[in-house]
């Protein structure tokens, strides 16, 4: 995709359809010198996948996690758990990125064993999912929820939602494109 110069292109993220008849629509903003042009489209962009770790987990130690993992301890506690996350990370069926949304209410659990909880929340930040981030085990158990939305095409190649006959279901794109005048 090419741009003229001096434009910006924002992505918003994912909102919540209003439900008004026209689920496509083109609004212009902006004056003489700024022209803005928002298109939301209530295509289909991909499946809520929700991962949730227990709340006996909250505040946990990794010595504590390893624990109730069932793992036996070795000398490097940390070290072994982020070895843990980064092999059940690398082993579930998602793209390298995923973006991390809220508000789903009707979001899928297929993998509800906390390793897999943990290799997802470990490796969010506020609005993205990142297989070769460094897990932040803190973060996950203060956390402790993340729903990250599945493109088509990888929710296609996941046995767990064909099992259970699930397909891509709608969502909504906030695309802002703005032309910044030239100085």
């Amino acid at each position: 995709m090419s741009a003229p110069p001096k434009t910006v292109l924002k992505y918003s993220g994912l909102v919540k359809y209003s439900g008004s008849k026209n689920p496509g629509r083109i609004s212009e903003s902006g004056g003489p010198s700024v022209v803005g042009i928002n298109y939301r489209s209530a295509g289909i962009f991909g499946i809520p996948i929700q991962f949730f770790l227990a709340a006996s987990f909250a505040n946990n130690t990794p010595v504590e996690i390893l624990d109730a993992l069932g793992e036996i301890c070795e000398v490097d506690p940390a070290g072994q758990l982020a070895r843990l996350i980064n092999r059940r990370a690398d082993e579930l069926p998602l793209p390298d990125g995923c973006a991390a949304i809220s508000g789903i209410k009707n979001a899928i659990r297929i993998w509800e064993d906390p390793l897999s909880a943990l290799a997802i929340i470990s490796k969010c930040s506020g609005s993205v999912w990142l297989r070769t981030k460094t897990p932040a085990i803190h973060a996950a158990v203060a956390k402790r929820t993340v729903t990250l939305l599945v493109p088509p095409k990888f929710a296609a190649c996941i046995p767990e939602l064909q099992q259970h006959g699930l397909s891509a279901s709608p969502t909504q794109i906030d695309i802002s494109i703005k032309k910044i005048p030239e100085s």
